[in-house]
């Protein structure tokens, strides 16, 4: 099962145009893989945001987001299982 603050989280990002890929390890820890076209700053921003919106639903998460060029999505496979969010 998906907390609600990583599914507000991977909204945040496909509201502001990112493709995304969404990882649980063995623990219960979730990564969630970004893809935009912008600069460095602009990713740095959305990542930003991305964590203000899920720490509006949650004290503490266990989540790592990392924002990467669209071109690279497909090769960041942080461990654990992809997971598909609807």
């Amino acid at each position: 099962m998906i907390p609600e603050y990583v599914k507000n989280g991977v909204e945040v990002a496909r509201r502001k145009g990112g493709k995304t890929r969404l990882f649980v390890d063995k623990d219960g820890f979730f990564y969630l893989v970004v893809g935009v076209h912008s600069s460095c700053r602009d990713r740095n921003r959305l990542m930003n945001e991305i964590y203000d919106e899920v720490y509006k639903h949650t004290d503490e998460a266990m989540l790592m987001v990392i924002v990467v060029d669209s071109s690279s999505l497909e090769e960041v496979v942080p461990k654990g299982e992809e997971v598909e969010v609807k």
